[in-house]
């Protein structure tokens, strides 16, 4: 998502105006990229440049604050053209050596981030055998898939104990464009770490990797079938 967000001309914010405002200390905490154009050439660049922040890795709200001057006034400049960069490729020895430990495990757990719960995660997701499949509720997918026939992983639920609870028994979790999962809040005697004691957390496709194809190699590793 690309914020645009309005402000004050440049030349009028020293006045301080009665609705000037600190919108960049506002925007900050929400957003994982945040300019302001100085003038109208920057506008169309530094829109270009949120748009390719916004696809990440990790990906997320962009917010471009556009002083009213650089808005009514003209310019010849214009941004490139940008395209959602393709994920880097999981190297097949990461594959093979996921699939043994998955063999090896007695209840190993897929933990999908957002980006692998897109419509082609989730279709490889759902080709792997009969082991649990969640996704956390922290990365929450902007798109998808739903409706009959696709896969449904189930979410992590919301508190801690009650995650832990849904993971007891989990001796392997396997980290798919995401991180270990961490609680919302912390509690007295309760850990930060959503990962069972005795479990191992290893990624198969850190941020910015394909984890849909890799996911994809790991299920024909492991010989799981066509669909299910």
């Amino acid at each position: 998502m690309v914020n645009i967000i309005g402000d004050h001309a440049t030349y009028h914010r020293r006045y301080d105006a009665p609705l000037n405002s600190d919108i960049a200390a506002i925007a900050a905490p929400n957003s994982i990229w945040l300019k302001s154009a100085e003038s109208p050439d920057e506008v169309g660049p530094l829109a270009a440049e949120a748009v390719a922040a916004s696809y990440g890795p990790p990906g997320g709200s962009a917010s471009l604050l556009l002083p009213a001057d650089c808005a009514w006034s003209q310019t010849t400049v214009v941004g490139p053209r940008t395209a959602r960069p393709a994920g880097a490729a999981v190297a097949s020895e990461i594959v093979d050596e996921m699939a043994r430990a998955i063999r090896s495990a007695k209840k190993p757990v897929l933990l999908l981030g957002s980006p692998a719960c897109g419509e082609a995660g989730l279709r490889t997701a759902g080709r792997s055998p009969p082991w649990a499949c969640a996704s956390s509720p922290i990365h929450l997918s902007p798109v998808r898939g739903r409706g009959a026939g696709r896969f449904a992983p189930d979410r992590m639920m919301y508190f801690g104990e009650m995650a832990l609870a849904d993971l007891e028994g989990v001796d392997l979790m396997v980290l798919v464009e995401t991180v270990a999962p961490v609680a919302f809040f912390a509690y007295p005697e309760r850990p930060s770490v959503l990962v069972p004691e005795g479990c191992a957390d290893r990624p198969l496709a850190r941020r910015g990797e394909d984890g849909a194809a890799a996911m994809e190699s790991l299920a024909d590793a492991l010989g799981a079938p066509e669909s299910r």
